[in-house]
């Protein structure tokens, strides 16, 4: 039984890390490069025209990444956009790109194995948010220590 590839865009600023994922798409059969470009509100008609299943975009340069995000979420709401990020993002950046109504981030960092994962699971309607943390990193640390000193104390 053969599948038919996932169409996919990408726009990035990057020229080497766009070949990248040209020679990877390539040779991964899943899915079908249809469309790779810079980060530009003015490619959203190309992009859009080429009926991609998923938009990867790279947060690299900020502002044209969302200008290109609000382009193509106008033109069509249930666009899936993925946004790529290459550090670690604000509060203020996460609330930012939650507006723009897009399915969620991954790290650039991550191997093509686990953004294919983000890519499969958005496109079966999961989003990729990070969970906000329960307690401050050293809650836990905090809860040790006062449950020994209770202890002791008792």
């Amino acid at each position: 039984m053969s599948t038919i590839p996932i169409p996919v865009a990408i726009a990035h600023d990057d020229p080497i890390f766009r070949l990248g994922w040209e020679q990877i798409l390539a040779r991964h059969g899943q899915m079908k490069l249809v469309w790779i470009g810079a980060v530009d509100a003015k490619y959203s008609k190309a992009i859009r025209n080429m009926e991609p299943a998923i938009v990867l975009i790279s947060n690299e340069y900020g502002l044209d990444s969302y200008k290109l995000i609000q382009a193509l979420k106008t033109q069509n709401p249930e666009m899936k956009i993925l946004l790529l990020v290459s550090r670690e993002l604000t509060s203020a950046q996460l609330e930012t790109i939650r507006a723009l109504q897009i399915e969620g981030y991954v790290e650039q960092k991550e191997s093509f194995e686990q953004i294919f994962e983000g890519i499969n699971a958005v496109l079966q309607g999961e989003t990729l948010w990070p969970k906000p943390p329960s307690k401050f990193p050293f809650q836990a640390v905090l809860d040790g220590l006062v449950a020994t000193a209770i202890a002791i104390d008792a």
